[in-house]
């Protein structure tokens, strides 16, 4: 019998390339992921690792496994799906994976008052960024994943998860006060604070930039929003940062818009548990939460994007 979770790790390998980068998002060592891996190989009977150099490939049985177990993975969340919903009961364990300010400002208090109304429910909450998330949603260590994805950037990859969208907000200019929109291009000779490199939030940045007409002039790194609003505070340079994690005025051009959202696996949200946390995280994103002015109410301060 192939063993579940020895299953997952073998397709999170396939999408992720190495044993190390495995290890790093399901938060095991590199060799207990080797381990499950070779009994992987043992409970299948035929070789599923060849080595290459310091990296291992995957053999065509290999392949053939990791296509029939990922549909075989996606039947079982629907079929715990099913199950729960024969109890037509709100209970159990999810776990939320969020990036900070998404995690201080949408999930806390979307899961305010859960509780209460749902005894026999337990939410736990963890901080990751997408890229960090998203296998861990696949391999089933957390159930949602609120993420990001910006305009005309490339997103951490998610095909075969199920996206529900949040809300859409704009970039604008860190601690800025202005009735109308401040041209971008008359910040070109300005320092910037950029995002760390690679990651989303920096090319929307340089995207964002760059069609203004000019190449930003990083000065200083931050990918914590706190920061970020002490180097604006203190003079040192100038930056964008997504509404929720910032007063400020809009730009012109607009940058690319930040679209948050909740992933789950396919067929999960038939479980009512699932279906609870997802309906609490729509209602604080698109309807109370909201005020007038499009700006969410400050329940606490934001300290990361």
């Amino acid at each position: 019998m192939l063993d579940v979770k020895r299953l997952r790790l073998l397709s999170e390998l396939s999408r992720r390339v190495t044993i190390a980068a495995v290890a790093r998002v399901v938060g095991y060592t590199p060799s207990a992921v080797s381990q499950s891996l070779a009994q992987l190989e043992r409970e299948a009977g035929v070789a599923l690792l060849e080595r290459d150099g310091r990296r291992v490939r995957l053999t065509p049985a290999a392949h053939a496994l990791v296509a029939r177990a990922d549909r075989i993975l996606r039947e079982l969340d629907a079929a715990e799906a099913e199950l729960a919903a024969e109890h037509e009961q709100v209970r159990g364990e999810v776990a939320i994976g969020a990036f900070p300010s998404a995690g201080a400002l949408l999930v806390v208090p979307a899961l305010h008052g859960l509780h209460e109304r749902f005894p026999e429910l337990t939410c736990t909450v963890r901080e990751h960024e997408p890229e960090d998330g998203i296998p861990l949603l696949r391999t089933g260590e957390i159930d949602i994943l609120v993420s990001e994805s910006y305009d005309d950037v490339t997103a951490a990859p998610s095909g075969g998860l199920e996206r529900h969208p949040l809300l859409s907000e704009p970039l604008l200019l860190v601690g800025a006060r202005a009735s109308e929109p401040v041209p971008l291009a008359s910040l070109r000779d300005t320092p910037w604070i950029g995002g760390l490199p690679g990651t989303q939030y920096d090319h929307a940045l340089e995207r964002a930039c760059r069609n203004a007409g000019f190449v930003p002039r990083i000065a200083h790194r931050a990918d914590d929003a706190t920061l970020h609003r002490a180097l604006v505070a203190a003079g040192l340079g100038v930056g964008l940062l997504p509404e929720l994690a910032c007063d400020g005025a809009r730009v012109t051009p607009e940058p690319p818009r930040r679209h948050v959202f909740a992933l789950t696996r396919r067929g999960a949200p038939g479980r009512p548990a699932i279906a609870a946390v997802l309906q609490a995280l729509t209602r604080r994103s698109s309807s109370a939460a909201i005020s007038s002015s499009g700006r969410l109410p400050s329940t606490s301060t934001s300290t990361s994007r």
